[in-house]
């Protein structure tokens, strides 16, 4: 795993305990979102799964189903196996809590989709907009593309147009910034 990578994954891991121990759904979520950069650049499992996670996480804060301190162990001990170099402990133990979150999730409903595949849903969709394509967002974390499309088709954030730039002020710019 590249280092600047693992450096910012211990570091959402750490604030990550941090904020569920103080119930922090909205921190968990920007968390999430912070994340998801690294993901977009260096598609890589570790910041995917950290980016999912920590987004269930902040969706089951909201609902008032987990145990804080199983939670923090499980983060802790993540973090652990990557300050040990220990890569494929780190992807079983990320595993390890999305899995928990999953049963804990499917106890409210069986009809419901589960948090975790609603996280992967919603950080392909923030995938999207750092410019990946829907193909390889879909790929990378694991969800079809037809849930993608789904979710992309129920939001309206596509729909906005955006104001276009003469080709004469970019080129002004292109010039500007590289003399």
């Amino acid at each position: 795993m590249d280092e600047t990578v693992k450096k910012d994954i211990l570091a959402v891991l750490d604030k990550g305990r941090e904020l569920v121990s103080k119930n922090d759904s909205f921190g968990l979520h920007e968390l999430s979102n912070r994340t998801i950069h690294n993901a977009s650049i260096f598609q890589d499992e570790g910041s995917i799964i950290v980016a999912v996670v920590m987004y269930a996480l902040s969706k089951m804060i909201q609902r008032g189903k987990v145990d804080i301190k199983t939670m923090e162990r499980m983060l802790k001990s993540a973090a652990d196996c990557l300050r040990r170099n220990e890569d494929q402990c780190y992807i079983g133990a990320m595993q390890a809590i999305a899995n928990k979150i999953r049963g804990a999730d499917t106890k409210m409903g069986l009809y419901m989709r589960t948090v975790i595949d609603e996280a992967r849903v919603k950080k392909g969709f923030k995938l999207l907009d750092h410019g990946i394509s829907l193909a390889q967002a879909a790929k990378v974390l694991g969800v079809s593309q037809w849930d993608l499309m789904d979710y992309v088709g129920m939001t309206n954030v596509y729909d906005e147009t955006y104001k276009r730039v003469d080709v004469k002020q970019r080129i002004q710019l292109a010039r500007r910034l590289f003399s």
